[in-house]
């Protein structure tokens, strides 16, 4: 369980080798030895204790999992045909995880240069199962396996049977890039720029679609500059998200002729006036932020600045705004954020984002020491958008700006209507702790105790906690670590020792059929028994996600697996 092997297999070996060792104990010793050694790195050992093993309880309940690891010992040994007829051996009919077998297997075999038998393994894994999950993966292996064997025309079949069954976009976003290289490797120039463009224009937060477009780039394929600098913005390589933004904003002016061209005379020609490109909100907007990525401050105030003017009705027009504030307080220019911020309330005070503005005018106020202006900016805000995400910090925080500003009785109005009107909010137990606290440096007890007591009914968290012991005068560093004398570990103990035996009941024969047959389960109660402890726990964690909420102690269960 910890992981120290070579202990583990010399006391297994000890235990063998004890005479006093009854046939059950030298049994599972034997086995649990080939075990370590495995795990130990020692395949030789691992191969002669396991093959002993299977030879000596050949219809044990133990002797799957002993062969399934002799052949992952023979696979680390070098052994790989052997490796094969013995993992080949671990599977049983209609089993859910021999998926996972049929999956070694062909990875053996692809080690091997066995082109049939390595794709017949995985294709028999498809076969095996009804999840989607695990015959794409199958499937790409599949892929893989016909590159390597020069048939990229077996992968292209692959890739795309996996493209009509995938729906999560970075997933189809790597298949695309995937069978691009496989039609590059068919020599489909074509077909594999098609399919490069096709990631880059659908998937463009995609990272596979940023080394499509990379290679697109490298063979001079033209690409739409929008789509270009989008990919580029998400894959966070925000210099040529300029550039490509940029010339997508300022296009070359077309040229039309006005008259013809002969033998005699000259193309006189004219700039056709145009106007501007169909996505330039966004792209200045995406344009602000890469040159805000890149530090360049200036820059991205100009961007958003022409967003502001221009493009008054885009969905990002309140988000440019706060944009130009963090921007200058990214340069310093704490006065001009703040400025920034304000204006933009002031010029749309029922906009969604006026309260953040407020919020981040006065935050810079609390972080320049300027008390006085953060209290009556943080009132603001609350006073005027009491329903903002916002105001419940507001509210907090202009207690804290009069506190520290020892301004006690103005601390106490914010802090009050926190607790009264936000009592659902995080910030309300806090708030009314330190409302507490501000009454009795006010020298007004009773009030105190009043607020504290109202804590002690509230939701337990620290400071629910603390009001009590500020109520009883206890001062929580003060109080000694001290066990429980023994009576009570006893009997904590037994209650832990009952709830175990519970979930140990529910797990799994207590489950109702329904979660029994999840596929999932069974296989994660298989593979643990094969030792695949990380798939193991994969499988459990998809269980516990289908079944969680749904099922009585289905979760408990899972934990008592996953431990």
């Amino acid at each position: 369980v910890n992981g120290d092997y070579d202990t583990a297999r010399t006391e297994f070996g000890a235990l063998l080798a004890d005479p006093g060792a009854d046939a059950h104990e030298q049994r599972l010793a034997l086995h649990w030895r080939g075990r370590s050694e495995l795990l130990a790195g020692d395949a030789v050992a691992a191969v002669a204790s396991l093959a002993s093993f299977v030879q000596q309880y050949p219809s044990d309940e133990l002797t799957r999992a002993a062969q399934f690891n002799l052949g992952l010992a023979y696979e680390q040994a070098g052994q790989l045909d052997e490796a094969v007829m013995t993992l080949r051996g671990s599977i049983i009919p209609n089993d859910p995880a021999n998926v996972y077998i049929y999956e070694r297997m062909g990875d053996v075999e692809l080690r091997t240069s066995a082109y049939t038998d390595t794709i017949n393994a995985y294709q028999t894994g498809i076969q095996s199962t009804s999840d989607v999950g695990f015959q794409v993966h199958l499937r790409e292996s599949i892929a893989r396996a016909e590159l390597a064997y020069d048939n990229p025309a077996g992968a292209i079949a692959q890739y795309e049977t996996i493209l009509s069954v995938s729906r999560i976009e970075a997933y189809r976003a790597k298949i695309l890039r995937l069978l691009a290289e496989a039609h590059l490797a068919a020599g489909e120039t074509e077909a594999a720029q098609a399919r490069y463009l096709e990631a880059v224009n659908n998937y463009p937060q995609a990272n596979d679609s940023y080394l499509a477009l990379v290679e697109l780039v490298n063979a001079g394929v033209p690409v739409d500059d929008f789509q270009r600098g989008l990919v580029d913005y998400y894959a966070g390589a925000y210099e040529p998200a300029v550039v490509a933004f940029e010339r997508y904003l300022n296009p070359p002016e077309p040229i039309a002729a006005t008259t013809a061209l002969t033998a005699t005379n000259e193309l006189t020609a004219t700039a056709v006036e145009t106007g501007p490109p169909p996505k330039a909100a966004d792209a200045l907007w995406l344009l602000g932020l890469s040159q805000q990525g890149l530090g360049r401050y200036n820059g991205a105030i100009n961007a958003f600045e022409r967003l502001i003017d221009d493009y008054p009705t885009n969905a990002n027009w309140g988000k440019a705004h706060l944009e130009i504030g963090k921007a200058l307080a990214g340069q310093d220019n704490v006065s001009q954020a703040k400025a920034a911020f304000r204006e933009f309330v002031a010029k749309k005070p029922t906009h969604p984002l006026a309260g953040e503005a407020l919020w981040r005018a006065a935050r810079l106020d609390l972080d320049g020491d300027l008390l006085d202006e953060a209290y009556n900016s943080l009132r603001e805000l609350a006073e005027k958008y009491p329903r903002d995400e916002y105001t419940d910090d507001a509210l907090y925080w202009a207690g804290y700006a009069a506190f520290k500003a020892e301004e006690y009785e103005q601390a106490l109005i914010p802090w009050a209507t926190l607790m009264d009107t936000y009592s659902d909010s995080d910030l309300a137990n806090f708030g009314g702790y330190w409302q507490a606290k501000t009454l009795l440096v006010l020298g007004r007890k009773d009030e105190a105790e009043a607020v504290l007591k109202r804590l002690l009914t509230s939701s337990l968290d620290y400071y629910s906690l603390r009001a009590q012991d500020l109520l009883t005068g206890v001062q929580p560093h003060t109080v000694p670590l001290e066990m429980p004398p023994p009576a009570e570990l006893s009997r904590e103990k037994t209650e832990a020792e009952a709830w175990l035996d519970l979930s140990a009941s529910e797990n799994p024969s207590g489950l109702s059929a329904e979660v029994r047959a999840d596929p999932a389960f069974q296989r994660g109660d298989i593979l643990l028994y094969l030792g695949l402890r990380t798939e193991a726990l994969a499988e459990f964690e998809k269980y516990k996600d289908t079944w969680s909420g749904q099922a009585p102690g289905a979760v408990p269960a899972f934990g008592l697996f996953s431990g």
